[in-house]
């Protein structure tokens, strides 16, 4: 199924995107889903809403990019973006229409794009244009549009986001991780154990032996 398409009214060319139109919180919304390629261009980087861009953690992310491309399963949060009245949602056709040319800028989620974008740029500029080329330009993305934000309740939004979110403690990303082989081998043996050893879910223990976060840094320096 196409994620995204181009139509043409009134002699203007559109990227069409299939999605919902939602409330959050008083404000407008749209979910769409689009190709990594479209998000590319309508994406806008304004630096009084955006921190700048960190090209180590865009390279990260790339690594983890390529980790899915060669038969990986990654996942990725949807990407937040501000219409500022540019494009329009079409409520019989469930359909966020964009102008060919038009940007918005982006909330959230601009390493990610970014990485993308990188990874589509270097396959260009080799010439490998194959199937793994396809893959990332077509990689499936969800995309939140806030239609009605003025400019200080954009960069409330970006505050939020990145400072109100609760990061999940190493511990409990060591028993769910599935692709670490020392994250793996500290589930088999925790597994085995009584629940009364090993903490599994907290970050800190008064009452057991370690926690699973520190039995996997000991486990790799062993």
């Amino acid at each position: 199924m196409d994620l995204s398409t181009l139509i043409t009214t009134n002699n203007t060319n559109y990227i069409s995107l299939k999605g919902i139109k939602g409330n959050q919180f008083g404000h407008e919304v749209v979910t769409v889903q689009c190709k990594a390629a479209d998000v590319i261009k309508f994406l806008e980087i304004d630096r009084e809403v955006q921190r700048e861009l960190d090209e180590v953690k865009v390279a990260s992310i790339g690594q983890y990019i390529q980790y899915g491309l060669d038969g990986n399963d990654i996942y990725f949060a949807p990407l937040i973006f501000s219409a500022r009245n540019r494009g329009f949602f079409n409520e019989s056709r469930h359909e966020f229409n964009i102008p060919m040319g038009e940007t918005m800028p982006i909330l959230d989620g601009q390493h990610r794009i970014k990485a993308f974008e990188s990874i589509i740029n270097r396959m260009k500029s080799m010439g490998d244009i194959g199937e793994q080329y396809e893959e990332v330009t077509d990689f499936p993305i969800t995309v939140q549009i806030f239609l009605n934000l003025t400019q200080k309740q954009e960069r409330q939004l970006f505050t939020d986001i990145n400072t109100k979110s609760s990061l999940v403690n190493s511990s409990l990303i060591v028993m769910y991780d599935q692709d670490d082989m020392y994250a793996q081998l500290i589930q088999e043996i925790v597994s085995e154990l009584s629940e009364d050893i090993i903490e599994t879910r907290s970050k800190f223990t008064s009452t057991k032996i370690m926690t699973a976060s520190t039995f996997y840094k000991v486990s790799r320096i062993l």
